[in-house]
């Protein structure tokens, strides 16, 4: 023993530098003699690291209310939180994500909603045509800047811009309207954002509507009927072109042409009691009263009887012109139509006053610069559409929405070549 302990102490540098040696060839080796159970160990561990860091990057705060005492437990959380206020989720937070992920309760900013206006009609007033409307009621968090009024005359025209009216106004009136013409409106309403920071501005060209089109045909202003007449030594007789109501187009008859009777139709029959004497027609002139709606005697009193070849005027016994239709008295005659005889009047317009030739036209349908030269005039068609177009303007007084009118159709004139004139 004793050598042993005397070696011990002559060598213990040399003993313990083998062993370091030895534990280190071990080391090196030992991945080479036990693989699969090192390799196991290695992939367990990057498992797990794994499955840590997946859940740290999931890791969300859960659908729950934030508490009341958000701004207070923020503040906390520059110091030390207690842990009897936090939240679930709070103890595996670090505190500078609470920061990060909750800034307090936001402000849900509201969207504006515009829509196209409401009731929107045009009505006949004494001025003009005047257009009603409402401004949508389901209208949210916006204001109405402005309502363009768009307008076109007939059927084919383009619209264009007539006026503006201003914020909240819902009423336009029309003053340049003529007699018997075809109108039609539409509006465009512009409109913005309340001023708040609650209301988010509008999405593009989401800041304007336009309204459905209303199309309204405006009255004559005067109508023209015949009250009375009587042939003299020449009485003329007319046949329809076509017969197509309410639209006539007369001609002379030909040989053919028989009377529903089935006699010949001579197309000028001679009376020989009357000799010398001529045609003459007396009229009935309305105008309309567009305060009452209703249609007046133009002249009270109009008994002067109008001669073929004579205009058709008023003059009173003091010899003062009162009335001057603009029209000349061509010819009366009888038309033959469906086996009914009905009173014609053949018309020569002769006016130079371009403002009274409007107004005489309108009873004919006429508008726009077409202005035939000849015109027909059938017995009670004046009185037909009196009672028709009072009927309408009545029924637009009573509150209803106007329905929308059809074009009176234009008059041709009688074709040239047949014309007894």
């Amino acid at each position: 023993m004793d050598q042993i302990q005397g070696l011990l102490k002559e060598h213990w540098e040399k003993i313990l530098l083998v062993f370091a040696v030895l534990f280190f060839l071990y080391v090196l080796v030992s991945p080479f003699l036990f693989p699969s159970e090192i390799a196991k160990r290695s992939q367990e561990v990057v498992e797990g690291l794994n499955q840590a860091v997946e859940k740290i990057l999931k890791s969300q705060p859960p659908k729950e209310k934030v508490p009341p005492y958000g701004d207070w437990l923020k503040k906390s959380y520059e110091e030390v939180p207690p842990k009897m206020l936090l939240s679930k989720w709070g103890f595996h937070r670090r505190p500078y994500v609470w920061k990060d992920v909750y800034s307090g309760p936001q402000k849900v900013k509201q969207k504006p909603e515009l829509y196209p206006p409401e009731d929107f009609q045009a009505v006949l007033a004494q001025e003009g045509v005047k257009l009603k409307w409402k401004h949508s009621s389901q209208n949210r968090f916006c204001q109405i800047v402005k309502t363009e009024v768009y307008r076109r005359v007939g059927k084919n025209g383009d619209f264009e811009r007539i006026g503006v009216v201003s914020e909240e106004e819902e009423e336009f009136l029309d003053r340049n309207v003529a007699q018997r013409m075809s109108y039609t409106y539409y509006l465009k309403v512009y409109a913005q954002p309340e001023e708040t920071e609650d209301v988010e501005p509008f999405p593009p060209g989401k800041d304007v509507v336009t309204s459905d089109p209303v199309t309204i045909v405006t009255p004559p202003e005067v109508l023209l009927d015949v009250q009375e007449y009587q042939f003299g030594e020449l009485q003329y007789h007319f046949v329809p072109e076509k017969g197509k109501d309410p639209l006539v187009k007369w001609r002379l008859p030909r040989p053919s042409d028989t009377t529903q009777h089935g006699r010949p139709l001579r197309a000028i029959k001679w009376d020989s009691s009357r000799r010398g004497q001529k045609n003459w027609v007396r009229f009935i002139i309305w105008k309309l009263n567009r305060a009452s709606g209703k249609f007046e005697e133009y002249v009270q009193g109009f008994d002067m009887k109008t001669m073929e070849g004579a205009p058709i005027i008023y003059v009173t016994e003091e010899g003062d012109r009162v009335f001057d239709s603009g029209f000349r008295l061509v010819r009366l005659g009888k038309g033959f139509k469906k086996g009914e005889e009905k009173i014609v009047v053949f018309l020569e317009n002769k006016s130079v006053n371009e403002e009274l030739l409007d107004v005489v036209l309108s009873p004919f349908g006429m508008d726009g610069d077409e202005r035939p030269l000849l015109l027909t005039l059938e017995q009670g068609e004046g009185e037909k559409e009196k009672k028709q177009i009072e009927s309408g303007l009545m029924q637009r007084e009573s509150g209803g929405t106007p329905e929308r009118e059809e074009e009176t159709p234009k008059r041709e004139e009688p074709e040239e070549e047949e014309t007894p004139f």
